[in-house]
């Protein structure tokens, strides 16, 4: 049955997905109500959704806290990208900003313990990672450095957090993947295999002795099991015509 364009554009479009390590609540955000919004539902067939955010600035980017009670989410202010972090309940409930300063911000993570946030930061004069209590909303900058970061992972220890780096290198290209220690910034771990290849999206192993990420040091973007802190890694293999993807 034919569809006409009028009708194409009111059907809803999910932008953005989280879920809960309890795997029991599903955080993501939709453009339902014409604003993209976030919205929780559990995780079970007969749940319904309960929008989180409201107003006329658009919300996209969320992230559950550890236990799955609480979101931080990211909001700039008439489209203009500046952002502030926002702490409020899996309801919507108790809202407040929880950063002093608007900037862009490219995305965050919450810290095992539930009580603090990370988010990857862009200003006119730097970028960086910036740690903030959301009981208190103190902060700190964990690192700073002339070109852009993305994709922060803590350790499931807390002690380190993973990122890409855009740069580094001789080649402007170059994409790497580097690990800061939480408590000391000057102890860091950057992984790149060669100038002009693009090392990205890091992710920890359970016991946190290894990280995957993706690389396209051979050609084509595949997976690396890269042992942390240690010279050894491995490509994984892929199929004809098979490539990884970046998501």
């Amino acid at each position: 049955m034919p569809i006409s364009i009028e009708a194409l554009f009111k059907i809803p479009v999910i932008y953005f997905v989280d879920l809960a390590r309890d795997g029991k609540t599903l955080l993501y955000s939709s453009n339902t109500t014409g604003i993209p919004h976030l919205y929780t539902m559990e995780t079970r067939p007969d749940s319904a959704p309960t929008q989180v955010t409201r107003g006329d600035d658009s919300v996209i980017f969320g992230f559950l806290s550890p236990s799955g009670e609480d979101i931080v989410y990211l909001q700039d202010k008439d489209g203009n990208e500046l952002h502030h972090l926002f702490l409020t309940s899996k309801e919507g409930k108790e809202t407040r900003q929880i950063t002093n300063a608007a900037m862009r911000t490219w995305d965050a993570a919450w810290h095992p313990n539930g009580k603090e946030v990370a988010r990857t930061y862009a200003t006119k004069e730097s970028c960086g990672i910036e740690i903030i209590n959301t009981r208190t909303s103190e902060n700190f900058i964990l690192k700073t450095q002339t070109t852009p970061c993305s994709g922060v992972k803590y350790s499931h220890d807390g002690k380190w957090v993973a990122y890409t780096e855009y740069g580094g290198g001789k080649d402007p290209k170059n994409n790497q993947v580097t690990v800061v220690n939480r408590n000391d910034p000057a102890d860091t771990v950057s992984y790149k295999f060669k100038d002009g290849s693009k090392e990205t999206f890091p992710t920890w192993a359970p016991n946190d002795k290894k990280l995957a990420f993706f690389s396209d040091a051979n050609g084509k973007t595949q997976v690396v099991i890269q042992d942390f802190q240690g010279e050894e890694h491995l490509f994984l293999s892929l199929g004809e015509g098979e490539e990884a993807y970046e998501d």
